[in-house]
């Protein structure tokens, strides 16, 4: 966007194709206000542009916790993307359309099916001590019988901390 801003095109048919997308977010305010929120939660995107580029050390634990950040985040856009489809059904202008039709591609569907098959369906991204608890219970159950010793163990931790704190008196 910055970039956009400072050194804007000049190419005259790309003037007249943002004009024209203007156009239609001042002529249709419902379509600006669902087109605001949905890409507020595309606000991460730069982090998964930042995965191509990445190297992973050494360190198995971060690896893994970075990997499944990175997952959780592409699940997260993947499955912003129907209703994105659906703000753009209605929309004329030739940008909208080739962005919708761009988005049609049946490959995001497979990726998604693809993670579906490994992450929990209700998992989605979130931000602090949350993303603590997504990171351990995104994995489905049944995929590795060592994550799921582990999870159990740790729940049962928790419940029995949770009935020592209830039980202790002060």
């Amino acid at each position: 966007m910055r970039s956009k801003i400072l050194q804007p095109n000049c190419n005259q048919v790309i003037i007249e194709l943002i004009h024209e997308c203007i156009n239609e977010l001042i002529k249709d305010s419902d379509l600006f206000i669902n087109l605001e929120m949905i890409l507020k939660k595309y606000c991460f995107i730069d982090k998964l542009i930042k995965l191509a580029v990445i190297t992973l050390d050494d360190d198995k634990l971060k690896c893994a916790e970075i990997m499944i950040n990175q997952i959780l985040l592409l699940k997260a856009t993947l499955d912003n993307i129907d209703p994105l489809i659906q703000i753009l059904l209605n929309t004329t202008s030739k940008v909208f359309q080739d962005i919708k039709a761009t988005l049609e591609n049946d490959s995001y569907k497979n990726i998604l099916n693809e993670i579906n098959k490994v992450i929990r369906i209700d998992i989605n991204n979130c931000k602090g001590n949350g993303l603590f608890f997504q990171r351990i219970y995104a994995v489905q159950n049944g995929i590795s019988s060592f994550l799921d010793m582990t999870r159990n163990i740790y729940s049962n931790l928790v419940e029995e901390f949770r009935g020592n704190l209830i039980n202790c008196t002060y």
